[in-house]
């Protein structure tokens, strides 16, 4: 998912990337939730008949299940910030802060596409100046990457 801000000129500029997250933390909560309710009563009613053992397997379900789905959910806010103005290009990622920040002169950046080696695969797309260089939205879909060549390249050659 990528939103795109600009001047009329193209001058200065927004470019902000996010993977489409695959449910709400809200609706991961419920999930886990319903399924801790069905694992632990069929545990329960096991361990009634006689097969306690079943119980702190049970609580490792739901505990796994949990934190796959809190790893899902961290993987998935990640963000890519691309700031343009006449002079310069910044890129930004992380989560809650950036992590990573690059930043290059604007006449001496470069955008390189380089096709996939199979088709399954995703094209990448990477910003270079000089001799140092960043891969941007690794986790966008091939329709999105489009989009975002054509809005940089209008950044690029217009600046």
């Amino acid at each position: 998912m990528l939103q795109v801000e600009h001047d009329t000129g193209w001058k200065r500029g927004c470019i902000i990337l996010r993977p489409h997250p695959p449910s709400s933390w809200k609706a991961n909560l419920w999930i886990v939730g319903l399924a801790a309710l069905l694992c632990l009563s069929f545990a329960i009613g096991f361990a009634l008949a006689g097969a306690w053992l079943i119980l702190p397997f049970a609580g490792l379900e739901v505990m796994a299940l949990f934190g796959l789905l809190y790893y899902v959910s961290l993987k998935t806010r990640v963000q890519e910030v691309i700031q343009f103005n006449h002079q310069e290009i910044r890129f930004q990622r992380g989560r809650r802060h950036p992590v990573l920040e690059w930043h290059c002169p604007r006449y001496w950046c470069r955008l390189h596409v380089t096709p996939p080696a199979h088709p399954w695969y995703s094209s990448q797309i990477h910003l270079r100046c000089h001799d140092k260089e960043v891969e941007l939205g690794h986790f966008l879909s091939d329709r999105d990457k489009r989009i975002l060549v054509r809005n940089l390249n209008a950044f690029l050659q217009r600046g």
